[in-house]
């Protein structure tokens, strides 16, 4: 975090809300904020459901979906810092974090995954992991860590893409 010279105070990000008033029925983002390359933070707020956006979601610094919210992407999903979502994360093409990637529910990439892309330093062993109770896709940096559901007693699931295909056609669950 950077500081104001003129009275040594943090300067806190740029912080971008998204809220239920920039949705549109179908829980897609339509606010008034760019948000395929914003220079900050992007929250989202809790109890949204997933939360489309038509093309990436980029952030310099974070993505945060709270508690009942998630986040769907039709091209991808990309943060400085970490991406962390209470429901699941889905991006149509990639999904990149510089400290890790955390979901409550599942996480599906088209193309790949990477987490702990941190150019200045090595990442710490939690910067790298992409945890999550189940994964889709293709993780080509980071550790993946299935955290399973705990009310079920029900170990966690991964799949990679060929096998989701094939599951799919049979008539399977994704």
């Amino acid at each position: 975090m950077s500081t104001n010279t003129a009275d040594h105070q943090p300067v806190k990000p740029d912080l971008h809300l998204v809220t239920k008033d920039q949705l549109n029925e179908r829980n897609e983002y339509v606010g008034k904020v760019d948000l395929a390359n914003y220079d900050g933070a992007i929250e989202i707020a809790e109890n949204l459901g997933r939360v489309a956006f038509a093309g990436a979601v980029r952030a310099a610094q974070y993505i945060l979906a709270k508690a009942g919210s998630g986040i769907k992407a039709g091209l991808g999903i990309e943060a400085g810092w970490g991406i962390k979502a209470g429901w699941g994360i889905e991006a149509g093409w990639g999904i990149e974090a510089g400290w890790g990637i955390e979901a409550g529910e599942g996480i599906e990439a088209r193309l790949r995954v990477f987490a702990g892309l941190i150019l200045w330093r090595l990442p710490e062993a939690d910067e790298i992991e992409v945890r999550c109770k189940s994964f889709v896709g293709t993780l080509a940096y980071g550790k993946l860590v299935l955290t399973g559901d705990k009310k079920s007693k029900t170990p966690a699931k991964t799949k990679s893409k060929r096998t989701a295909k094939k599951s799919a056609k049979k008539g399977g669950a994704k």
